[in-house]
């Protein structure tokens, strides 16, 4: 019951926090390896939901990467993101 007053209460500030410190701290090949890897783990199940490609999107963003790099790694992962053209 802790952990979850926790989530609630802070959770967003702590990934906030966490992503800041990522931007601060990776190369920028790094942040890109990142959302690959989040593309990978959301794909795992064949389908990348809205909210998983939105969520990704935004920490692409807070990570400052160029939207033509996430739009590449985004192109790799086409065939899980219903409604994309293959």
């Amino acid at each position: 019951q802790m952990a979850r007053t926790q989530q609630k209460l802070f959770g967003g500030t702590d990934d906030f926090l966490v992503t800041r410190e990522l931007e601060k701290t990776a190369s920028y090949d790094q942040k890109l390896a990142l959302v690959d890897c989040l593309l990978a783990v959301a794909a795992a199940d064949e389908r990348i939901l809205t909210l998983e490609g939105n969520e990704i999107a935004r920490i692409a963003r807070e990570l400052k990467v160029d939207q033509a790099d996430l739009s590449r790694l985004r192109a790799a992962y086409r065939a899980f993101i219903p409604g994309a053209s293959t």
